[in-house]
C-alpha cells in the first residue's frame, strides 16, 4: 500500500474487519496479532498454510453466524455463552465484570471463575440490565453491586482492579454514590 502500511491502516479503523496479514516481514507479526489479526502469513505462502488460514476464517465466520445474539429477555436473570465448546449459564448476580479482548469477551465471575467467549463486548452491553451494569472503560463493564472501592482512575471489585475512564467516572458517581454518601456537617 502506498504511503501507509497495512498495520497503520488497520489502526485507523474504528471497527476493523477480520484481518489476515500477508507480508514478507516477520518482525511485524506480534503487532499484527495485537491488532486482533486472524492470521499472519509470511511470503512465500505455501498452499497448505493458505488452506489452514482459510479453514480458520471459515470456522470463525461460521461460529459468529451461529452464535449471534438476537435478543435476551430483560426479565431473565441469566444468559448462556459458548465457552470451550460448552454452553455455560451466566447468572447476572454472579458476574463481577466483563473485559473486551478484541472480538472476544472475558467473563469474571464470583468464586474466581473465568470464561472466554467469541462475543464482542459492545454486543453484550446491549443485553445487560442497565440498572445493574455499567461500562466504566472502553474495554470494561462492571456489575455496580460488586464495586468495593472507587478511586480516581480505578475501581476495585471483589479483589479485581478495573480501569475507570474519565468519561465514566462522573456517571458512576451519580449512579451509585450521589445519594448514599455520608458527609460531615459543618
Amino acid at each position: 500500500m502506498p504511503n501507509i502500511s497495512g498495520l497503520e491502516w488497520i489502526k485507523t479503523l474504528k471497527n476493523p474487519p477480520l484481518t489476515v496479514f500477508v507480508t514478507s516481514y516477520t518482525e511485524y507479526a506480534l503487532e499484527g496479532f495485537e491488532l486482533n489479526a486472524i492470521d499472519y502469513l509470511v511470503k512465500p505462502v505455501s498452499p497448505a498454510r493458505l488452506l489452514k488460514c482459510i479453514h480458520k476464517i471459515r470456522e470463525i465466520l461460521q461460529y459468529k453466524k451461529q452464535h449471534t445474539w438476537h435478543s435476551i429477555e430483560a426479565e431473565k436473570d441469566y444468559f448462556f455463552i459458548k465457552s470451550d465448546g460448552e454452553f455455560v449459564k451466566i447468572l447476572f448476580e454472579d458476574l463481577i465484570y466483563l473485559e473486551a479482548v478484541g472480538d472476544f469477551t472475558s467473563f469474571y465471575l464470583k468464586n474466581n471463575v473465568k470464561h472466554f467467549a467469541l462475543i464482542p463486548l459492545k454486543q453484550l452491553e446491549n443485553h445487560l440490565p442497565k440498572n445493574a451494569f455499567m461500562r466504566v472503560h472502553r474495554s470494561f463493564i462492571v456489575n455496580i453491586k460488586e464495586i468495593d472501592v472507587i478511586g480516581s482512575y480505578e475501581i476495585k471489585a471483589k479483589g479485581y482492579n478495573i480501569p475507570l475512564s474519565k468519561n465514566a467516572k462522573e456517571e458512576l458517581y451519580q449512579k451509585i454514590i450521589a445519594n448514599k454518601i455520608i458527609k460531615r456537617k459543618d
